[in-house]
């Protein structure tokens, strides 16, 4: 369905009409969209769940203006969703980028979540030299993604050492992840990285105390870097607990399909 939002159209896909447990609301990671949570969604029964394409993505508007892409719009942009859905308190799943936004908006929102799940997440980079550094970074890839093909891109984001492991997918798999990511369009991209990269992001490091839900902190083994960013949120959030997936790197949930969602099923119950 099609949700209006600031004045531009937001993609969002529900399955399921229990309306006695709380819903389930995945947001996905950079140059994804929500056809990333499908196989894990057709395995979740008997609870509504939606997924939603940010801005630029999927089948998402893809505005010109920035602002689309702001922290702050995105985080408004989820608690419209779940205003104007009437889903109540909500269970809220984030990957990556997408984490990055569950944890604004927790920070912000936190009486509207019954649960928590961050698959990969940072609250942000705390210091002003880390952002700059980050913010230029980004900005240079934004360019990069304007000037080049898709193609070029998709080939540069996943020749990252964060994504090596997936070249332990089956070629299908991964082939099929790579076409996914073809379907982007550049400027979309382009803005995101501007608007809400990670040295764009107004950190959230010394607030997760005031996230009071129970939350789930999932990283992959082979993720050290992510590891070590989820021990530290781990100890910022009073009722959290830490899933590490073994064999995996950053996309647990590609990776390793049974494993997250065995995790996710136990915590979410």
């Amino acid at each position: 369905m099609t949700i209006h939002f600031d004045g531009i159209k937001i993609n969002v896909k529900i399955q399921g009409d229990n309306d006695e447990l709380s819903p389930i609301l995945f947001v996905h990671g950079f140059s994804g969209s929500n056809e990333d949570w499908k196989n894990i969604c057709s395995n979740i029964k008997n609870r509504k769940l939606i997924c939603v394409d940010l801005p630029g993505h999927g089948n998402s508007e893809i505005p010109k203006e920035t602002k689309y892409y702001k922290q702050d719009t995105l985080v408004n942009l989820i608690e419209f969703i779940r205003y104007s859905l009437n889903l109540g308190k909500i269970i809220l799943v984030g990957y990556s980028m997408g984490g990055r936004l569950a944890l604004s908006y927790a920070v912000k929102f936190y009486n509207h979540l019954e649960k928590l799940v961050l698959e990969s997440s940072s609250p942000g980079l705390l210091s002003d030299e880390e952002k700059e550094i980050r913010k230029k970074e980004d900005n240079r890839v934004a360019d990069f993604i304007v000037e080049n093909t898709i193609e070029d891109f998709i080939n540069l984001w996943l020749s990252q050492d964060i994504f090596k492991s997936l070249q332990n997918l089956p070629p299908d798999k991964k082939n099929k992840l790579r076409e996914a990511k073809l379907k982007n369009n550049r400027i979309g991209l382009a803005n995101m990285l501007r608007g809400f990269g990670t040295g764009e992001m107004n950190s959230v490091w010394n607030e997760l105390a005031k996230i009071n839900c129970d939350v789930l902190i999932v990283a992959g083994e082979l993720d050290s870097k992510y590891i070590k960013i989820s021990k530290r949120i781990q100890d910022k959030i009073r009722k959290s607990k830490l899933k590490i997936i073994p064999g995996v790197g950053h996309n647990t949930h590609l990776e390793n399909e049974n494993e997250f969602l065995r995790v996710l099923e136990s915590f979410i119950k």
